[in-house]
């Protein structure tokens, strides 16, 4: 009996030995291999892993596209340019006036655009003296004018009497193929000062139905303009009648020659706003009125 006692203590010893080495070795083993050792564990694990046949499936939250920060800029910029134009000896130079936003904002059909001429012994820096790249931020910083594009080509005496076909036919289609601009008619204007309107006249009525605006400022006509003007007004279709503005100072020596070409409009039934103001023919004058050419040019493209 004695005998069989100390060997039950004894088996009894070793399992209790064998149970204590197990647990020290589980316990110093990383938590992967803890994990890997525990089935209840790994059942849990797969059920947490493994999607439901039953769930519905994951739906990612479409995130909104941000939003362009609106264009705030309030200054337009000028630029120069040259072309060759068929039968000059010299290249055609020119500036452009680019409204604020220019790219940014940019209508779907093109912005209008105004072709404005020099006086004689000037050169197209006249407008930039007068102060247009100024004026014409402010008013259309302000939504007084829609913004518009406004080219002011030179002049040269090497240019004479192919001027307003460069113009035409050279100018622009240069300025569709490489400005934002709208090629139709009801987006084109034309205008000058003194031998520049004169120009613009002589040109708008060489080829009618290129320019929809004409704006004759302190302008005396060319000597054979009233020839092409009854010979365009024969051909010229109601809708192809430009919007014309007039003006002059009291005081200027051509006066007697833009009251002439008032005249000729009356006496051929073409509309036209004359305006008679104080003033000589000089940069004064026309700084002084420059807002009001430019804010009538807009009012063409006022929606």
């Amino acid at each position: 009996m004695k005998k069989q006692c100390w060997v039950t203590v004894v088996l009894g010893l070793l399992l209790l030995a064998g149970c204590r080495k197990a647990q020290a070795w589980s316990a110093d083993n990383n938590a992967a291999e803890w994990v890997k050792a525990s089935p209840t564990v790994s059942v849990a694990a797969t059920a947490v892993m493994t999607a439901s046949p039953s769930a519905a499936p994951a739906t990612a939250t479409a995130q909104p596209s941000p939003t362009p920060p609106r264009c705030t800029d309030s200054n337009g910029r000028v630029e120069a340019f040259e072309i060759t134009a068929a039968g000059f000896s010299e290249p055609l130079a020119f500036s452009v006036y680019l409204p604020p936003c220019y790219a940014e904002n940019e209508p779907e059909d093109g912005y209008p655009y105004v072709i404005l001429l020099h006086g004689q012994t000037y050169t197209e820096q006249q407008w930039m003296d007068l102060g247009l790249p100024q004026v014409m931020d402010r008013l259309v910083t302000a939504g007084d004018i829609p913004p518009y594009v406004v080219v002011m080509p030179f002049e040269s005496p090497a240019y004479y009497n192919l001027y307003n076909i460069a113009l035409t036919r050279d100018l622009l289609p240069w300025l569709v193929d490489n400005l934002a601009v709208c090629d139709d008619f009801a987006c084109r204007g034309i205008g000058g000062i003194s031998r520049g309107g004169g120009w613009a006249l002589y040109t708008l009525f060489q080829e009618p139905g290129i320019f929809s605006s004409l704006g004759l400022h302190s302008t005396p006509a060319f000597d054979n303009t009233p020839y092409y003007i009854r010979r365009a007004i024969q051909e010229m279709t109601d809708d192809q009648y430009p919007r014309i503005y007039m003006d002059i100072g009291a005081n200027d020596y051509w006066y007697p020659y833009a009251w002439n070409v008032k005249v000729f409009f009356d006496e051929n039934s073409i509309a036209h706003e004359w305006h008679e103001y104080e003033g000589k023919h000089e940069d004064a004058y026309w700084a002084a009125h420059l807002e009001e050419y430019l804010r009538w040019y807009g009012m063409g493209w006022q929606e």
